[in-house]
Parts: structure tokens; C-alpha cells; sequence
């Protein structure tokens, strides 16, 4: 066994050049460690004879880290096994105190790590002195602090450290982080090699970039995040004076910059490829100041979502003909009417571009002019989600009001990426799109063009959605429907459409869809490599005819999540040979019992498949009464080690907050409510800052909280960090309210 294991090992080792060029890494990183750690555990003695020194002789391999590692345990048990390696070490929550990053500082193993993160440990000023200068920390290159409890004491300790030449990304993400430990960062002379610097949600202000600004360590930045950190229109100006700048990002979201900040930044030179400005305060006059600017012909990224531009200023970058590099912008979140594409004249705009005008009040009349405009032919990816498309049709308003944000992350990203063939991904999602307005849509004379269309919670009907796929789609790959009222007898004409068959995504999810449905699909779409049909009352009978499905060989993901399946559904699915390529199976939030669930589960990992199946009949607490509003974020994060999981859910419905909690102290769900009510409203910061859903799901095992993720109007936003981007003791006060409130 030894021999044909080593033999492996060879053939990975050989393919390592291979797997770097193709940019799969992580595949391969993954396939060495498993089979290091299984040829350890079968044969110690032969593994450190014969292994061990013929890994050591490929050292050239092992100057990027093999493996992350998220404990102490772990960390001892690889840096044992592959002792020639270099690792990430990320302990989360709870994963070291001050004594135990003492005891770090002082392991030679250290040694080997090149990443180290460490996150919501109260390790305090000591523990991060007592690191940065461990004689075993020289060869980290990237360090991240978050809420560890720093004061610019620690700061000062950091920046005066002989240990951290090497260092070339420096993470300070804690609210104890301000402008005197800025000034510290910026006026070391030990970090000589840095040029990456993340200070998001500390208290660095004007004062603290002031500084940076105008220290060498400006001159050799090239990537600064200063996320929600209180800075205005001073820090810009201050950074614009230390041109030339050598930054390649910017990355400012949640602060108050303001239009007199950007028209500095954007008369100084530069090399930006990355500017992100998301919720600030920039206008009319700092969009027309970066349209016009010679300094930013090499910018590739420009995010303004959550600002104050209007349609003069969308109308001004969209047009600009100093931003020929330009494949990604958003303008989402702003006050951008219809009327500001009837005068973008033809312009020399790039061919593969990416625009979010989700979230502003763009109607019928203007979406279908930006259909049939120049515009589209020359972009990839369009995103107008959440406006007032449709209002005209339901009576004067979307069924979700503007305001409240439904789509705030953008991950538009087309299929294919060849230069020959133009592609787009048309997001519509969140209006009120009916019939009528998709008939007029595909006669747009650019639709040809799309790979991936977005029309979930819309109401498309039979009308509309026959007329969809019955055009000219030939690049149309996948398609999303969810919420649409979709049922059984449109699917059965949906199927013999002409683009149906070439359909390789289809996300059906919260429609009415039953058993009788899934037998139609299973006629057709050949093509299909993802299925979601989650939230629908598929019932055992639909595990049992997609068991039978012949025309599924091709599917990879299978979500039927929330579709009222029970045991029998669940044989059915282990009984089947249906799905040969199927890599991900999610069944959460059914009737599942546990001795089931896990027959499963071993089932489909025999196959190579993953499975999901929270929310059954399990100890846990049930998510199924979430599931039809909450969508994904399941496989996010792995509460698989759980003794207890707590869900808190608060809507913002119309004019006030009602609250679903399955939490043991009805008092704290009152406080977490009251502090809800705290955040800033609209205006004060960004609209997109009131989510209409807010849902925490938090683990407990032993005595430990080891696990939270928070979803905002069913997308997932924050996971292990901040509450809320903007306030740093409301954050700090709902953590420690969630740690209080479950039982130890």
C-alpha cells in the first residue's frame, strides 16, 4: 500500500508546475495533504524514512502555504507531518487567549507559518507584543489582527518590531486601532517590505491617513482598505498631496467622503486600477471630476454604489471617454432616474463591462431603453435589480419599496470569457417585471447576446416566460425564476422551448412546483448541471421521480431544500444512480430524521458527493420555518459540530419591526430589537444599511460559541466579524449580548 501511496505522491509532485499555471492550486494543495496525512497515519516509520526526505528536497514548493490550519491542535499535528511545509494559521473565535499567543510566541514552529490571523481573540496589547517579536515570526508575510483587544500600545509594539521584515500585508481590523497607532504603522522603520495595509473599522480618521500619507510607507503601498473608519474629504486630500501614488487599490466603503475628496484625488497622479467608495457621500461634481481626469486611465473598477450621484453624473462615467479600461461599475444605491440614457451619445466604451444600476428608480421605459441601446452591445454584465421596473403595471409601486435592499453584492460575472463572442448577464431581479415588459425585453436588439438572466421574485408568467425562451437565445446558460409563481403546467411548456435545452443553470426556487412538475424537467435539459428547487412542495413522490430521472448526467448541485421530503424521499435518493456527476446534494430543512440523514450523507460520500441537510428532525433547531425567505447560506459555515444552534430573526416589515426568535431569554431578544433600532437609519449614512431581514444563526458546543453568520434580507453578509459595518460599540454590545444569551 506504501508503494502505490508513494507513487501518488510522485505523480502530484510532478504535477504541481501544472496545477499553479492553470490557477488550480487549491485542488491540487488539497490532494497532497490528504494523502500526506493518510500515509502518516498508516505507516509512521516509512513515512519519515522515505517521504520526509524526498519532500524535503522539492523545497521550492513549499514557499507558499500547503494548508490553512484553525487550531492549536491542528497546527501541532501538520507542522508534525510536514514539517518542511509552510502554513496559515487562522485562529477564530475563541482559538487563543494571552497566555496561549505567549506560549506561541515562544514555539519554534512558528517558524512555519507564513499567514498568521487571528480573529476575535482577546489577546490583547501583551499577547500581540509578545508575537511580533517571537525570533520565530520573521517569516510571516501577511498578519491579521481582528478584535483582539489592541490599543495604539500594541500598534507601537508592532511598528518597533525587528522580527517582521518580511512582512508585506499588515490587517488591523479593531475598533482599539486610531490615529496615534496609524502614525505608529506609518513612521516604522522595521517594515521595510510593506505594501499591503487593511485598518478597516478602526478609529484611524483623517488624522491617522494624514500620516501614512505623508510617510515612505505611502510611496510603497500599493494596496490601503479603510473600510468604515471614519474618514471625510481630509484624507483624500491628503493622500491626492503625496502623489505620485503607487496604489493599485483604494478601498474606502462607509466612510463620509464627500465630492471635495474625490475632485482631489482625481487631479493628482496615479496608477489606481481599483477604486471602491461604496456609502459615502460623493455627488454629481466628484462623478463628472472622475469622468474627466487624465489620472485615471488605468482605473478597471470604480464602485459608487450607496452614494449621491444622479443622473448627471451616472450619465458622465457611463459616457466617459478617459475610462477605456473601465470593466467594472457601479452606480447601485444612488438617485439615478430613467431619463439619463436618453442622452449618452455612441462613445468608445469598453467591450467587456460590467454595470450595477441596482437599487435606483429606473422604470419600464428605462430598462428597455438600456436594452436597445448602444450601451448594451459594448457590456457583459447589467444589473438592475430592486428599481421600479414593472410599477406601471402593479399599480405605481414594486412590491418591495426601493429603499429596502435586496440586491447590495454584485457577483455578475459572465460564463464566457473568449474575446470573440460578446456575453451579458441581465439582472432583473426584485421589480415587478410582467409579461408585457419581458415580451418587449427579448425584442431588444442586443438580447442575443446573454448567457445569464436574472428575473427571480418578479411576475414573469406563461406569457412572459414562453416568450423568453421561444427567442433568439443562443447563448442563454442559465436562467434564475425563483419566486415567480411558476407552476406544474408552465414547466411542461417551459421544456419544449427552443433555448430550454441548452439551459446548464436553472434556479426554480419559492414557486409551486410539485412532484408533477419535477416530471417534466426530468423529460428534458439535458444540458442541466445545476438544479434548485428548493422551497418548493416537491414531497417524497418528487424524491421519487427524480430518482427515476434519466436525463440528469450531467448535473453537479441538487438543491431540494425545503420541499417536504421525508425519509422515503431520502432511500429514494440514496437508491438512485440518476445523478453520475452530481458533486453537492442539499435536502435541508425537510422531514428527515437523523439515522436517515446520516445513511445519506455515507451514501453519497461513498459517491464523492457533499451533502447539507440541516433543519430536519435532528437535536438542532429547526431553519425550516425560514427557508422560504431566507435562501442559501446552509454550506456558508460549519455548524456540523454543534450542540445546540440558536436562531434570531428580526423583520422590518412596512412602518415597523416584528421579531421571530427561537432564543431561551425572551428579555434578550427584546435588548437585541432595541439595539436593532440603533443602527443608522436612512440618510445618515446609506439606504442600503436597512435590510428588511436580519438572521442570525449562532453554535454552541461545550462552553463556546464557535460559530455565527448573519444573513441581511437573505444574502449573506458578515461571517465570524462585525455586526454591522458603521457603529464599533453596537457591534461590540450585540456580540457580548449573543454570547450572554446562550446557556453554557
Amino acid at each position: 500500500m506504501q508503494n502505490e501511496l508513494f507513487a501518488e505522491l510522485r505523480g502530484i509532485i510532478q504535477g504541481a508546475e501544472k496545477a499553479y499555471e492553470e490557477g488550480t492550486s487549491y485542488r491540487w494543495r488539497t490532494s497532497l495533504c490528504q494523502l500526506l496525512k493518510r500515509a502518516y497515519e498508516e505507516e509512521k516509520h516509512t513515512y519519515e524514512e522515505i517521504w520526509l526526505p524526498y519532500l524535503t528536497e522539492h523545497g521550492a514548493l513549499w514557499k507558499a502555504p500547503i494548508k490553512m490550519v484553525e487550531s492549536i491542535e491542528d497546527f501541532e499535528l501538520w507542522t508534525t507531518i510536514a514539517p518542511f511545509a509552510s502554513f496559515h494559521l487562522r485562529l477564530p473565535i475563541e482559538g487563543i487567549d494571552v497566555k496561549g499567543a505567549k506560549a506561541l510566541a515562544r514555539t519554534p514552529q512558528l517558524a512555519q507559518v507564513r499567514v498568521l490571523s487571528i480573529m476575535n481573540n482577546r489577546i490583547g496589547d501583551k499577547g500581540i507584543e509578545a508575537l511580533v517579536n517571537s525570533p520565530y515570526i520573521s517569516n510571516v508575510e501577511a498578519l491579521e489582527f481582528t478584535e483582539v483587544g489592541m490599543s495604539h500600545k500594541g500598534a507601537k509594539a508592532l511598528a518597533a518590531s525587528s522580527q517582521l521584515s518580511n512582512l508585506q500585508s499588515l490587517t488591523l481590523n479593531d475598533a482599539g486601532f486610531d490615529s496615534i497607532g496609524a502614525m505608529a504603522i506609518a513612521m516604522s522603520s522595521s517594515l521595510s517590505q510593506l505594501c499591503t495595509l487593511d485598518a478597516s473599522f478602526s478609529y484611524v480618521g483623517d488624522e491617522g491617513v494624514e500620516a501614512i500619507a505623508q510617510s515612505p510607507l505611502m510611496k510603497r503601498l500599493t494596496s490601503l482598505t479603510l473600510a468604515s473608519c471614519m474618514l471625510g474629504d481630509g484624507a483624500f486630500v491628503a493622500i491626492a498631496e503625496s502623489a505620485p501614488l503607487q496604489l493599485d487599490l483604494l478601498n474606502v466603503p462607509f466612510n463620509a467622503v464627500g465630492d471635495a475628496g474625490v475632485i482631489a484625488l482625481s487631479k493628482s497622479e496615479n496608477r489606481l486600477s481599483s477604486l471602491l467608495l461604496s456609502g459615502n457621500q460623493v455627488g454629481n461634481e466628484g462623478a463628472k471630476a472622475l469622468a474627466s481626469t487624465k489620472h485615471m486611465t488605468a482605473l478597471r473598477s470604480l464602485d459608487l454604489y450607496g452614494n449621491r450621484v444622479g443622473d448627471e453624473g451616472a450619465r458622465a462615467l457611463i459616457s466617459s471617454p478617459h475610462l477605456s479600461k473601465l470593466s467594472s461599475l457601479s452606480l447601485g444605491g444612488n438617485p439615478i432616474q430613467s431619463s439619463f440614457l436618453k442622452t449618452i451619445p455612441p462613445s468608445a466604451q469598453p467591450r467587456k463591462q460590467t454595470i450595477d444600476l441596482s437599487n435606483n428608480d429606473i422604470d419600464d421605459q428605462g430598462a428597455i431603453r438600456f436594452a436597445t441601446s448602444s450601451i448594451v452591445e459594448r457590456v457583459e454584465a447589467i444589473d438592475l435589480s430592486d428599481n421600479q421596473i414593472g410599477a406601471e403595471a402593479a399599480g405605481g409601486g414594486n412590491r418591495y419599496p426601493t429603499q429596502q435592499l435586496q440586491t447590495f453584492e454584485m457577483s455578475l460575472r459572465s460564463a464566457d470569457k473568449s474575446e470573440e463572442k460578446e456575453t451579458e448577464v441581465i439582472s432583473l431581479s426584485l421589480n415587478d417585471a410582467t409579461s408585457d415588459f419581458v415580451e418587449q425585453l427579448v425584442d431588444a436588439a442586443y438580447f442575443s447576446h446573454v448567457t445569464s438572466l436574472d428575473l427571480s421574485r418578479n411576475r414573469v408568467g406563461l406569457k412572459g416566460l414562453l416568450a423568453l425562451m421561444s427567442s433568439a437565445l443562443p447563448c442563454l446558460r442559465t436562467i434564475d425564476l425563483s419566486d415567480n409563481n411558476i407552476a406544474d403546467d408552465m414547466l411542461a411548456q417551459f421544456v419544449e422551448t427552443p433555448a430550454a435545452s441548452q439551459i446548464e443553470t436553472l434556479k426554480l426556487r419559492d414557486n409551486k412546483i410539485s412532484a408533477k412538475g419535477v416530471v417534466y424537467l426530468t423529460q428534458a435539459l439535458p444540458a442541466l448541471r445545476v438544479l434548485s428547487l428548493s422551497g418548493n412542495r416537491l414531497g417524497d413522490e418528487g424524491a421519487k421521480v427524480l430518482g427515476q430521472a434519466s436525463s440528469f448526467e450531467r448535473l453537479e448541485l441538487l438543491d431540494i431544500s425545503s420541499c417536504g421530503m421525508g425519509d422515503e424521499g431520502a432511500k429514494m435518493l440514496m437508491e438512485t444512480s440518476a445523478f453520475p456527476a452530481l458533486q453537492t446534494l442539499r435536502c435541508d430543512g425537510n422531514n428527515m430524521s437523523p439515522e436517515v440523514i446520516e445513511q445519506l450523507m455515507q451514501t453519497l460520500r461513498a459517491k464523492g458527493a457533499k451533502t447539507s441537510a440541516t433543519g430536519n428532525k435532528s437535536g438542532a433547531v429547526s431553519l425550516a420555518n425560514f427557508t422560504e425567505r431566507i435562501q442559501g447560506g446552509s454550506d456558508s459555515m460549519d455548524f456540523s459540530g454543534a450542540e445546540r444552534i440558536f436562531v434570531v430573526l428580526v423583520s422590518h416589515e412596512e412602518g415597523g419591526r416584528t421579531v421571530r426568535a427561537e432564543l431561551s431569554a425572551p428579555e434578550t431578544v427584546a435588548q437585541i430589537v432595541t439595539m436593532l433600532g440603533q443602527l443608522p437609519k436612512e440618510g445618515e449614512i446609506m439606504k442600503s444599511f436597512i435590510p428588511r431581514e436580519v438572521l442570525t444563526v449562532a453554535a454552541v458546543k461545550g462552553e463556546h460559541l464557535f460559530a455565527w453568520t448573519n444573513w441581511y434580507d437573505g444574502r449573506l453578509k458578515t461571517e465570524n466579524t462585525a455586526f454591522y459595518a458603521g457603529s464599533h460599540e453596537l457591534e461590540r454590545a450585540l456580540y457580548k449580548l449573543f454570547l450572554e444569551a446562550f446557556p453554557t
